[in-house]
């Protein structure tokens, strides 16, 4: 990347190409995609959070630069993904994949899985119907997302730990499974029961607004174990902008969806 000025504001020039140049330093593993180093495993890691880190980049640069070798990045680096983290078994995403410990199952915690539904979101936006790879995304799509609503709670939410409802409902990830849900449906890449989880969703996200319209049970910033225990005693903290983000994507889509049915 040249560093070339792509926009009027140098804070957000500034800011693209100190991020671009993390992304030239970055470790990667066989295969080359975008790794992080973990320490505690002595391993380079493929960490499910960072695709959205690193997708919605690519995809605004192709359209910035108007080259799609770009959006191929984006692409490259989602299927390598779902390649490393799905878990067929249970029709979920580990959240951790280690290069010198590939066996490691780090649970299914849900906004883990949360940030790679909106990074292949945000990325089919920008896909052409006639791509190669866009109906292998969209199956990739299509399984993750049966896979989520086949764990969504009977309140419409879902648990900090997917597969565990001993955990509690928690907000963020399900304001991102909402959005996702009424996002893809209405885009037609879901089929319409997903509309109908979305908007059980948007009923279940009713119920976290406090008196005062702020999101409770929001986890906390977290990093990854494999003790089950440490994703059950995360605290849940009230109005964390990892909760409001997706409920105000979530909003957005049931506007729309209302605008249309006028």
């Amino acid at each position: 990347y040249d560093l070339k000025k792509t926009s009027d504001h140098p804070e957000i020039d500034r800011g693209i190409s100190y991020f671009q140049k993390m992304l030239n330093n970055a470790p990667k593993v066989a295969g080359g995609t975008l790794a992080r180093y973990r320490p505690e495993w002595k391993s380079k890691a493929i960490q499910i959070d960072d695709l959205y880190m690193v997708s919605p980049y690519w995809v605004r640069k192709s359209v910035d630069h108007g080259e799609a070798k770009y959006l191929d990045l984006a692409i490259e680096e989602t299927l390598s993904y779902y390649k490393h983290l799905w878990n067929a078994e249970t029709k979920l995403f580990n959240c951790l994949w280690l290069e010198k410990k590939p066996l490691i199952k780090i649970p299914h915690w849900a906004r883990g899985n949360g940030w790679f539904v909106l990074g292949i979101t945000d990325l089919l936006n920008f896909v052409p119907e006639n791509h190669p790879k866009r109906a292998e995304l969209l199956e990739v799509y299509n399984n993750v997302m049966q896979g989520l609503v086949a764990r969504q709670n009977k309140d419409g939410l879902w648990h900090q730990v997917l597969d565990h409802p001993e955990s509690y409902t928690e907000t963020s990830s399900s304001g991102m499974f909402t959005y996702s849900l009424l996002h893809g449906s209405a885009k037609g890449w879901l089929p319409p029961s997903a509309r109908t989880a979305g908007l059980k969703g948007w009923n279940g996200l009713q119920t976290k607004l406090t008196d005062k319209n702020q999101l409770k049970d929001v986890c906390r910033s977290t990093g990854m174990s494999e003790d089950l225990d440490y994703y059950f005693n995360r605290e849940r903290i009230t109005h964390d902008q990892h909760g409001i983000g997706p409920f105000l994507l979530a909003a957005a889509e049931i506007i729309k969806l209302k605008s249309n049915k006028l």
